[in-house]
Parts: C-alpha cells; structure tokens; sequence
C-alpha cells in the first residue's frame, strides 16, 4: 500500500508557508573583507563561523580566532569589534595575516572591542 506523504486535512498552502519559514533559519550573513573576499557567516552558541572559497575562520565568543588555514586559536589569534563613531567595523588577527571588514558589524553588542 503506497503512503501519502501530505498530512490529510492540512492545507497545502499552509504546508508551504511552513517549509518556506523554517529556511530563515538557514539565513547566513555575507561580509566582504576589505581585500575583497566575500565571505558568509554563520553563528553558534560558541561564536562565528566566517567561511570564503579561500578559507574558513572560526570566532569565539571570548574573542579567541582559529583557521585550519592560518592557525591562530593556541598562538594568539584574536578578533575585534569596535566603533570608530561614524561606522562599526571588524578584524581578525590570525599570526600576522590581519583581515579587515570596514563598516561591517559581525555581532550586534562589541563584544571583542579594540585591545
């Protein structure tokens, strides 16, 4: 006996607009450094995932930075946050390759302000 796969009763718009909501939680943010590399985010309960076609870094929530291509998190890899009073922007230090996004917010609250 084949089983059909659409609830009985529930209207088929009703099934749609559900499953069109439920892929906002997909939602990712895209940030371009200030080289021009196009990333996009996505959050966590520990921080950030920033992930580009080059690289991927990964941001805690205690300002610690980490990338499987630059290293950091063990050696000093930080990130920041701060307000110059005209715009937000934010950086990541990865042993000695500073990536730069100008006019950017990653978090809505600085939580890594400058050092």
């Amino acid at each position: 006996m084949k089983r059909n796969w659409f609830p009985k009763g529930l209207p088929l718009f009703l099934l749609l607009a559900t499953a069109c909501s439920s892929t906002s939680l997909l939602a990712q943010t895209y940030l371009q450094s200030e080289g021009g590399e196009n990333f996009y985010a996505t959050f966590n309960a520990h921080g950030a995932i920033l992930k580009s076609d080059r690289a991927t870094l990964y941001l805690g929530l205690s300002c610690d930075a980490w990338s499987p291509q630059y290293g950091g998190q063990n050696r000093g890899g930080v990130w920041r946050q701060w307000d110059d009073g005209s715009a937000t922007h934010f950086s990541v230090s990865l042993l000695g390759y500073d990536i730069l996004f100008r006019n950017q917010r990653l978090f809505d609250n600085a939580d890594c302000p400058s050092r």
